[in-house]
């Protein structure tokens, strides 16, 4: 029986509740997983990555906010990397279906490369720009906003690499040692960027611009040969080539479509105040040196991925007894609970700044480290569920299409995030410091927790035993409905669940027939 085959009953007592047996091999046997081989190197390349990524925001944000560009003009910088992101998380998906993950990887490095390469050529083509004119410092902004699409490009085909690989290597019906592997790979990915911002911020301020960027060529070009040798050449890949249109990188399910939904504002949320605003504040607010900001953006950072990869420990037992996940109601509860913290700490923050502190900036400090330490571990476990849902809800032969839909929401918030966060703190720090972009991530979070309300999530566990190898997923239908034809050989034994509670359990073997059984 295929994956999308479905048991279609039609019994005398009326309507039903339909179980889809999803995935079933008489046999006993699910599909075998890919090598684990392939886990390990995408884990390696993409935290690679990862640590140019983290590493090359703070020496572009650093370097720019020396040269004087205002906090607008570097928001705008980053602007199509974030831009990137939603059409590459959209057709990447398909890419990855298509030409399957070693090409998505191997072209995220390529890209990578190209960016590092051509940002390295700033200063030799526009001069000297902390005394240059207005519009030598436009032109500059156009060329690095340019370029750095290309690492927009070349992060989010990484990330779908990175984010689709657990589901390919995980047994069918492991959906705790998946959800462990999502939050596992995540939480690396996370601490890594944390050290890549470090080590960007003490670069840009030892060895200078180029030479930093030189450095983060020679990091990620090391993982272009070992993904040649040790990665699977078709991971991903569909193994029957589909046309691809429009309605299929669109069309999905009702879980996969709210879930994106709500990381659109999850992940808004957090660069709004995060990727521009912060660092800038700490910087000219704090006065705080360039490796001092690196330091606090790493730690930060660092503690979050540790945080998420830690959270699956929250989920000892699932619902099954044996597995641990969490559910889909998780999603809105946790959202709710973050709003407080960035709309208290905004109010305190703004109180200490502007009232109590008068020129130490103490009091500010600890209510800043504070609260955006108990920010990053609420929010730590919102992103670990979203990445596992997201891969749980994934059809397995297009988890590469569904992941890139999910990740251009999640693109597309953070493309919200940093320019409204970068237009609103420009014209706020004045009189409100970093408070303003705070506020504004409460409500942010309230939009997640709302979408995430109408999540219907996995039925985990039908009332009866199920035979091993089938996965239950209920659905009302008519009589009317229930007509259909079942393709496939071998004998079922599926539970049938009536509208008023009662249960039967009937043997079928299937066949071409319409299948209009009583029970």
């Amino acid at each position: 029986m295929s994956i999308t085959d479905s048991m279609l009953w039609c019994c005398p007592g009326g309507p039903v509740k339909l179980i889809t047996l999803i995935d079933y091999h008489p046999e006993g046997k699910g599909k075998e997983p890919a090598p684990i081989r392939n886990l390990y190197i995408t884990a390696m390349s993409y935290n690679a990555f990862t640590f140019t990524d983290g590493a090359l925001r703070l020496v572009v944000l650093l370097h720019a906010d020396e040269l004087g560009f205002d906090a607008i003009q570097i928001a705008i910088m980053f602007s199509l990397y974030e831009v990137a992101g939603v059409f590459t998380n959209l057709f990447g998906g398909v890419a990855g279906s298509k030409f399957g993950l070693f090409c998505t990887l191997m072209t995220s490095i390529f890209l990578q490369i190209v960016c590092l390469g051509a940002l390295m050529g700033v200063g030799s083509i526009f001069g000297d720009l902390e005394d240059s004119s207005n519009d030598a410092r436009v032109q500059a902004t156009v060329y690095i906003t340019a370029f750095q699409c290309f690492s927009g490009v070349a992060k989010d085909f990484m990330k779908l690499t990175g984010k689709s690989t657990p589901k390919l290597v995980t047994k069918e019906g492991a959906e705790g040692r998946l959800f462990r592997m999502v939050a596992w790979i995540t939480g690396m990915k996370n601490a890594t960027k944390g050290l890549g911002s470090l080590i960007g911020a003490v670069l840009v301020g030892t060895i200078g611009y180029v030479w930093s960027l030189f450095f983060l060529i020679c990091v990620i070009a090391i993982f272009a040969p070992l993904a040649m040798i040790f990665m699977d050449k078709d991971l991903g890949r569909q193994a029957v080539k589909k046309k691809v249109n429009w309605s299929s990188v669109f069309k999905k399910g009702h879980d996969v479509n709210t879930l994106s939904a709500a990381r659109f504002w999850l992940f808004g949320s957090r660069d709004i105040w995060f990727e521009i605003a912060l660092p800038l504040f700490l910087k000219n607010g704090f006065g705080w040196a360039s490796t001092y900001v690196g330091l606090f953006m790493a730690g930060y950072i660092i503690i979050y991925g540790n945080l998420q990869a830690f959270s699956t420990n929250m989920y000892k037992t699932g619902a099954d007894g044996v597995l641990g996940r969490p559910k889909a109601s998780s999603v809105a509860r946790w959202a709710f609970g973050c709003a407080t913290i960035p709309a208290v700490t905004g109010t305190l923050l703004y109180i200490t700044y502007e009232v109590v502190d008068t020129g130490s900036n103490v009091a500010s400090t600890v209510v800043l480290v504070l609260g955006l330490t108990l920010f990053a571990a609420v929010f730590a476990v919102n992103s670990a569920i979203h990445s596992y849902l997201i891969v749980s809800y994934s059809d397995k032969d297009k988890v590469s299409m569904d992941l890139g839909f999910y990740y251009m929401s999640n693109a597309l918030g953070r493309l919200v995030g940093v320019l409204l966060g970068g237009v609103v703190y420009q014209y706020t720090v004045d009189e409100f410091g970093l408070s303003v972009v705070l506020w504004i991530a409460a409500p942010f979070l309230m939009f997640a927790g709302v979408i995430g309300s109408f999540l219907k999530g996995a039925r985990l566990g039908p009332k009866l035993p199920v035979p091993k190898g089938i996965q239950a997923e209920e659905e009302d239908l008519t009589e009317k409905e229930l007509l259909g034809e079942s393709k496939g050989n071998g004998d079922d034994v599926c539970q049938i669940e009536l509208i008023d509670g009662s249960t039967s359990s009937a043997v079928h073997s299937f066949g071409n027939e319409p299948m209009n059984k009583g029970l």
